[in-house]
């Protein structure tokens, strides 16, 4: 079984007041730029600050499967990268803001779809 997200900006959920115009961060992954979804921000409160975030959704070349990346700056090394989208979904258990506000994100932006994967 395969899940992917089809996308239709004229579904995008305006209750979702995290998003914010982006990217904001500089792609340190190389990700297409088809792969981009949206930028939104949320309140770190241990640190009493704004945290912003890029969220792209990209086909993995090997497994063909769908992956998320969630950039949190500039350096090459400032991503979570949390798996196939199918894993992300159903393991992602939202005790993560970050994560719990990208599943929001992908959910209300666009469809999710599953298929029969070829033995």
């Amino acid at each position: 079984m395969s899940l992917k997200i089809n996308f239709n900006e004229d579904d995008l959920a305006t209750e979702i007041l995290a998003m914010i115009p982006g990217p904001v961060w500089h792609d340190g992954c190389q990700h297409d730029k088809d792969s981009f979804v949206a930028s939104f921000e949320l309140l770190n409160h241990k640190q009493k600050r704004m945290n912003k975030y890029d969220l792209y959704l990209f086909q993995d070349i090997g497994s063909g499967r769908q992956h998320v990346c969630i950039r949190y700056g500039n350096e090459e090394g400032e991503y979570i990268s949390p798996g196939h989208l199918g894993g992300f979904l159903t393991r992602s258990n939202g005790t993560y803001e970050p994560y719990a506000t990208a599943i929001r994100i992908l959910l209300s932006y666009g469809d999710v779809e599953w298929k029969l994967k070829k033995e």
